[in-house]
C-alpha cells in the first residue's frame, strides 16, 4: 500500500474570497494543507477563513503581483519558502483562486497517492520542439532585456514593446550580437505557470537558486518569467524525467493571452476529462456553473 501523503496547496489570489474558501472546504480532508498569498493590492485577507492548516503569507512580505513581471515568481517563491518551513509535503501544488475542483478531494489524494512524479505542462521552445516546430516568439521573452517598466500593459507600454521586438530582431527572431545568454548553464524551457512538483524537486530548485542568485536576477528582466522559471529549473535538474502534464483542466479556445472564463457549456468536458481541478472559474461570471462545481466535488 503507499504511504500517506501530504499535499502543499499554494494559492495566489486577489478576488473571490468565498470562492477561495469553498475550495478550501472541499479539499480540506486531512491530506492537504494551504498555503495563501493575497496580492499586495489586494484586501481580501480578512475574508478568507482563518483555520489551523490554512496559513498566509504575511503582510511585510505579500506581492504586489504585476502580469508579465517577476512579481508572479516572487510570490509563488514566497510560497514554496514558508510551505517549506511548516511540514515535510510530498507534494507542493500551484493553484490560483480561479481554480477550482472538478474531482472530490478523496479522488485527487488517491490519485497522487499513487504518484511520484512532476505535473508540469510544456509549450514549444528551441529546447522544447513539438511535431519539429519551435517557437521562437516564446524564447524571445528571455533572449532580450526587458525593464520592468515595459512589461506593463498599458497602451503606450506595448506599442513601445512591439518596437523594440522589432528593431532587436523581430517577433521570431532576435540578433545575435544582443541575445542573451541564459545564466549557470541552463537551457530555457516554457509553459503552463500551473504545476504539482514533489517534494524533491522543490528542495533542488530552493537550493540550486540559493547558490545562483544570478538566475533570479536574469528572470527579474523577462517577459511572462512565471511561464518559464520553474519549468527552467525542473528541466534542468534532476528530475526532468520524472514528468506528466499538469492537473489543470484550460480552454484556450478563444485565441486570448488568457484562458477561457468557463461557463455552463463546459461543464462535460470538464468533468469527462481526467484534470483535476478547472482554470478559470469565476463564481460571479458562471454561477449555474459554479452551483454543478459545488455539488460534484463535494458528493
Amino acid at each position: 500500500m503507499p504511504k500517506d501523503k501530504k499535499i502543499a496547496i499554494l494559492v495566489l489570489c486577489h478576488i473571490l474570497p468565498n470562492q477561495v474558501n469553498d475550495f478550501i472546504d472541499i479539499l480540506d480532508d486531512g491530506h492537504f494543507d494551504f498555503f495563501i498569498h493575497v496580492d499586495k493590492k489586494s484586501d481580501i485577507h480578512n475574508e478568507i477563513h482563518k483555520r489551523d492548516n490554512v496559513l498566509f503569507v504575511s503582510d511585510e512580505k505579500r506581492i504586489d503581483v504585476r502580469w508579465g513581471q517577476y512579481s508572479m515568481v516572487e510570490a509563488t517563491l514566497r510560497l514554496i519558502e514558508i510551505a517549506a518551513k511548516t511540514n515535510r509535503y510530498d507534494y507542493y501544488w500551484l493553484c490560483s483562486g480561479q481554480d477550482f475542483p472538478i474531482k472530490r478531494a478523496d479522488e485527487i489524494y488517491d490519485f497522487l497517492k499513487t504518484k511520484s512524479c512532476n505535473f508540469l505542462s510544456l509549450y514549444s521552445s528551441a529546447n522544447n520542439p513539438k511535431n519539429g516546430q519551435r517557437n521562437m516568439k516564446r524564447d524571445k521573452r528571455c533572449e532580450i532585456y526587458y525593464p520592468s517598466w515595459l512589461i506593463e500593459k498599458s497602451l503606450p507600454q506595448r506599442f513601445i514593446k512591439k518596437l523594440y521586438n522589432i528593431v532587436t530582431g523581430g517577433t521570431g527572431h532576435t540578433f545575435k550580437f544582443i541575445r542573451r545568454t541564459p545564466p549557470a548553464d541552463l537551457k530555457l524551457f516554457f509553459g503552463s505557470q500551473w504545476w504539482c512538483l514533489t517534494n524533491e524537486s522543490v528542495n533542488w530548485i530552493q537550493d540550486f537558486i540559493s547558490k545562483h542568485n544570478e538566475v533570479c536576477d536574469f528572470y527579474r528582466t523577462t517577459l511572462v518569467p512565471d511561464e518559464s522559471f520553474f519549468q527552467t529549473l525542473v528541466m534542468n535538474g534532476p528530475y526532468a524525467e520524472d514528468i506528466e502534464p499538469n492537473l489543470v483542466y484550460m480552454d484556450w479556445s478563444e485565441g486570448k493571452n488568457s484562458p477561457k472564463v468557463l461557463a455552463e457549456e463546459d461543464f462535460d468536458f470538464m468533468i469527462k476529462s481526467e484534470k483535476m481541478i478547472a482554470r478559470k472559474v469565476d463564481s460571479r461570471h458562471s454561477p449555474d456553473l459554479y452551483k454543478r462545481l459545488l455539488i460534484i466535488s463535494a458528493r
